[in-house]
């Protein structure tokens, strides 16, 4: 990203005996570095996903976008933000969707509209993933030069009414 003030690492559960952590929280940030190498072929294709079994949760998760991806598309492009194809391919995709574990119950959905951040240098969010409990909240980042990433907020975005987390 582009002069873009986030911290850098992943966010996740503490796992005792690997990833211990000092305090209680459900989330925690560790440090990209010590993350153990990606051994799956990550070319958009989510083919290392499709291997997987779906995933049984207590709610049936339709997953069906389609119409929404249609309505991002649009406004993305309306805004000059370029939205990975790799995004709609997952996204487009609910048997894919089923087969990604969560261990807090998280879910997918998608944010009303694209949010610009301000004081960020024009990034813009698209909310495409929520705790269960609302203790986080996942998005695309985007910004004008065609960067993406993905971010984490304790602050819900892309939607009409506004909660601002931990």
């Amino acid at each position: 990203m582009h002069h873009v003030p986030l911290k850098k690492g992943w966010i996740f559960t503490d796992i005792k005996g690997i990833r211990d952590v000092e305090r209680s929280a459900t989330y925690h940030l560790f440090d990209y570095e010590e993350l153990p190498p990606i051994e799956e072929d990550l070319d958009g294709n989510f083919d290392w996903l499709s291997a997987h079994p779906e995933q049984k949760h207590e709610e049936a998760y339709p997953y069906d976008f389609v119409k929404k991806l249609i309505q991002v598309r649009r406004e993305g492009e309306e805004k000059g933000l370029k939205v990975p194809v790799s995004f709609f391919r997952l996204m487009g995709d609910g048997a894919l969707l089923r087969r990604i574990r969560s261990n807090t119950d998280c879910y997918f959905e998608l944010g009303e509209f694209i949010e610009e951040i301000p004081d960020t240098n024009g990034m813009n969010f698209l909310h495409f993933m929520s705790d269960s409990q609302g203790c986080g909240y996942w998005y695309l980042c985007l910004d004008q030069y065609g960067n993406s990433c993905v971010v984490m907020s304790g602050n819900l975005y892309g939607h009409p009414y506004k909660y601002s987390g931990t």
